[in-house]
């Protein structure tokens, strides 16, 4: 299935993140107590604290005093509005077996070319970052290397059946290195990996930002090994703290001009498709949506012959939306320019 992350409506009172210059500054903690909030915890790795502040607290702008504050945002709940199946007809058919006749995934994840190279040594640990895990099935047993309840505050990673999507975590950690030859489903991936599972929903399976950002900035400052991280959210409007956290992951430099780049195109695809009054959809990822107004196919077809091939997502549901990812602004600006003359 493919999710669509975006933002509630309703943030989580008495909790705000705050990107700070120096996690380690000895002023921060007396700084919040004296606006009435508490300093949680900060994080080296991205450079965000968490703040407990007054449940009556609509406006954060108090917390911009804090020293060294570069921003300061409410942390959000996350939810997934929109479910929708992954066509099996764009994979084909990976045969399979009586208890699980349809494999489709593992050619879309072209598996057997994986299988060749992911082995032994090679698989390093893969961490995963979802709403919680079934981790008493067999596909799992002996697979896990380590896991946490970001959410809870507790070493088990177990999911709450009242999550959004309650079995996507199990799913994609069965799909990494789910136990080969055991007559259960399918064979993992990499099934000589290591899983570090990482909850990032509370008891109520509500999945908030602080909790994924605690979760990458334990990632990005341990001692596990992991080299991977499976992680499917986003949201929309943009969250700063989640950003930086992703960033913190990898090379901050690259991460950071890629994010630019990245932001810079879409803010430009926004502008444009407003000039021309097509409806989209804002987006955190590295691509747009946006709606032709009639049949995407026939659009799809006239941008190609002008050099620009978008993606059609009608089988998600979608007729008459085109995906639009950003590019190196010259290519962005071909691709609005195709626009302008076929719609």
């Amino acid at each position: 299935m493919t999710l669509l992350w975006t933002i509630s409506t309703a943030a989580l009172a008495g909790r705000a993140l705050v990107g700070v210059e120096d996690p380690t500054n000895p002023e921060l903690a007396p700084a919040a107590r004296a606006l009435g909030a508490e300093l949680l915890r900060c994080h080296a790795a991205p450079k965000i604290c968490v703040v407990e502040v007054p449940d009556d607290w609509r406006d954060l702008s108090a917390l911009a005093a804090l020293p060294g504050v570069r921003f300061v945002e409410a942390d959000q709940r996350l939810e997934a509005p929109i479910v929708a199946p992954i066509p099996r007809t764009l994979y084909g058919d990976a045969g399979g077996t009586a208890d699980c006749a349809e494999l489709w995934d593992l050619s879309a994840l072209r598996a057997t070319t994986v299988w060749d190279s992911v082995t032994g040594l090679s698989a390093a640990p893969i961490a995963i970052a979802d709403s919680g895990f079934l981790s008493s099935h067999e596909d799992l047993d002996g697979q896990i290397l380590a896991q946490y309840d970001y959410g809870d505050g507790d070493p088990l990673a177990e999911v709450s059946w009242t999550a959004g999507v309650p079995g996507h975590g199990t799913f994609i950690a069965g799909l990494i290195a789910a136990v080969p030859d055991n007559d259960a489903g399918r064979a993992g991936l990499a099934p000589d990996a290591q899983l570090v599972l990482h909850k990032i929903a509370d008891g109520s399976g509500a999945l908030y930002i602080s909790y994924a950002v605690d979760s990458m900035a334990a990632l990005a400052e341990g001692s596990l090994g992991v080299r991977v991280l499976s992680y499917s959210l986003a949201s929309s409007p943009r969250s700063e703290a989640l950003g930086e956290a992703v960033a913190a992951l990898g090379d901050r430099e690259y991460l950071e001009r890629l994010k630019k780049v990245t932001w810079e195109g879409l803010d430009y695809y926004y502008a444009e498709l407003d000039s021309l009054k097509i409806k989209y959809w804002p987006s955190q990822a590295n691509f747009v949506l946006f709606d032709c107004g009639r049949d995407a196919g026939e659009v799809f077809n006239s941008l190609i012959k002008e050099g620009v091939i978008l993606r059609p997502v009608k089988p998600y549901g979608m007729p008459n939306y085109l995906r639009m990812s950003v590019g190196m602004p010259e290519e962005n600006r071909a691709a609005i320019a195709a626009i302008r003359k076929v719609l």
